[in-house]
């Protein structure tokens, strides 16, 4: 099934993207009386993220509602990595050339920006395309869709997060098995253990989880 009216969406996040990006540029972004407005704009990549979650799981979550066999991983496959690599390897081929862009083309450079790693690393996550940051994560988000088995829910200290319980039930709705952990560590720990020893624990949600994660235990700090 298609959702044509997704390309709309995609076209709002993608400008006003643009629009921060230019913001950025101008020096619009240090303060000034607009600067508070102008910061906000970045919300076009989260709604990428959220479109691509959507279109890309809903053909699971329907084989679940229709126990009928799970999409191809195979087919699936080769649909994700023709819809990104060929444009993405020629981009960044012809811009490094174009600007002269130092270490995309040596053996470090080659498996880091070629192989989508570039956000992994602090000192390269900006390097080559810049912005190309966000497709490293769409590329693990693609390889860990079909592999999810279990979800672990968890509650942050800002008062605008979903309850974990709300996030449970959506989770079921899906298909998929859920539980919920109240402290974030011991969630993540519940997810390290469930995940076993050659599994993978992956944490995502919003910048306030990921502060709770990082945060000192038995530091209480104020979530923005």
């Amino acid at each position: 099934m298609r959702f044509p009216l997704f390309n709309s969406l995609r076209a709002i996040a993608a400008l006003t993207i643009f629009a921060y990006h230019v913001a950025f540029a101008l020096g619009f972004l240090g303060g000034r009386t607009l600067s508070p407005w102008l910061a906000q704009l970045n919300v076009g990549v989260p709604i990428f993220f959220l479109i691509s979650g959507f279109l890309l799981y809903r053909p699971f979550a329907q084989a679940r509602f229709d126990r009928v066999r799970m999409p191809a991983i195979g087919g699936y496959t080769v649909r994700r990595v023709l819809r990104i690599v060929p444009a993405y390897w020629l981009a960044l081929t012809v811009i490094s050339l174009w600007l002269g862009l130092d270490g995309i083309f040596s053996p470090r450079g080659v498996g880091t920006y070629y192989g989508f790693f570039q956000v992994y690393n602090y000192s390269t996550v900006t390097g080559g395309i810049g912005q190309a940051w966000t497709i490293d994560v769409e590329i693990t988000f693609y390889a860990l869709l079909p592999l999810c088995a279990e979800v672990v829910c968890t509650s942050v200290a800002n008062p605008r997060a979903l309850p974990p319980a709300t996030l449970e039930s959506l989770c079921r709705q899906l298909g998929r098995e859920a539980r919920t952990v109240a402290d974030p560590r011991r969630a993540l720990e519940a997810a390290r253990e469930a995940a076993g020893a050659d599994g993978v624990a992956v944490a995502t949600g919003s910048i306030y989880l990921i502060a709770d994660l990082l945060r000192p235990a038995g530091v209480r700090g104020a979530t923005l």
